[in-house]
């Protein structure tokens, strides 16, 4: 009889634990499921924190009187890139590639593309240039340093992204907003200028990056061009177009057309070369792995 008590005590036992899972599986996923909504939205939020600080920076010193360092560099743009250094090092730091990147992403863009454009369209707002006057060698000369700063911002973009080709325009994102604010900014392109489009522009990108992230990674490769497409209408609609001195020549309006081409096939293309990147780590033998 002690044997049959035990071996019935075991079978219960079985039953019971085969049971519990079953019973308790069904409401710990209809409880994980906003778990994992939040944690994604929560993923958007925070790669996109590097453009909502780079646009709260540049806002505020855009109102803020500061001098210039040496050799005439202004202390306010010095300050948004030693936060953007900072936040590369920490994304190292702390072990979170992806955020990383896009603080790279931001620097590059902030250090290397914001400059030359500023001056290209300080140039495009120079009176009387033309060919005709032989006044045209500035404006072509800065033309040309704002389609290599592209030509670098794509380059980099596209070797951060190799591991993970779809999130290549999504960093691109801000330096595609950023040529045609800067080419419809009003007025002269003086420091506060500078600023105040800089703040705007990456204020439009973190409210797109955000939305962006949460998109399947097959539509992701679009949020660039479509980006840039949404910029060109709201400009477009508030009057803002390249802004050109009277008396210019056509070659003002050509240099602007050929920086703009420059920019939408880049955003278009930056995804292809994000994946010849990543075929050529997998030409050297190197395990992708996703960032």
């Amino acid at each position: 009889m002690r044997e049959g008590l035990q071996t019935a005590m075991r079978q219960n036992a079985d039953r019971a634990r085969t049971r519990l899972p079953a019973d308790l599986r069904r409401p710990s996923s209809r409880r994980a499921a906003p778990a994992g909504g939040r944690d994604a939205t929560t993923k958007a939020l925070g790669l996109a924190s590097p453009h909502i600080v780079t646009a709260g920076l540049a806002g505020v010193l855009s109102v803020v009187s500061t001098p210039n360092l040496l050799a005439g560099v202004p202390l306010s743009l010095t300050l948004i890139v030693v936060v953007q250094v900072l936040g590369v090092l920490l994304g190292r730091e702390v072990e979170q590639p992806r955020w990383s990147q896009v603080w790279m992403l931001v620097l590059v863009t902030t250090v290397l593309l914001l400059p030359w454009l500023a001056l290209q369209g300080a140039a495009s707002r120079l009176p009387f240039v033309a060919w005709a006057r032989d006044s045209a060698g500035t404006l072509l000369w800065t033309t040309a340093g704002a389609i290599v700063a592209l030509s670098v911002v794509v380059t980099v973009t596209a070797g951060v992204s190799a591991r993970q080709p779809e999130q290549a325009s999504l960093l691109f994102l801000p330096a595609a907003l950023l040529v045609p604010a800067i080419m419809g900014a009003p007025g002269q392109l003086d420091e506060r200028s500078t600023l105040t489009t800089l703040a705007e522009v990456f204020a439009i990108a973190s409210v797109i990056a955000f939305a962006g992230w949460l998109l399947p990674l097959g539509a992701r490769p679009l949020v660039a061009p479509a980006g840039l497409a949404l910029q060109f209408v709201v400009l477009w609609l508030l009057g803002y177009g390249p802004a050109f001195a009277q008396g210019r020549g056509g070659v003002v309006p050509a240099m602007a057309s050929l920086v703009l081409i420059v920019t939408v096939a880049a955003a278009v293309l930056v995804p292809l070369a994000a994946l010849t990147a990543r075929r050529m780590l997998w030409s050297t033998g190197d395990t992708i792995r996703p960032s």
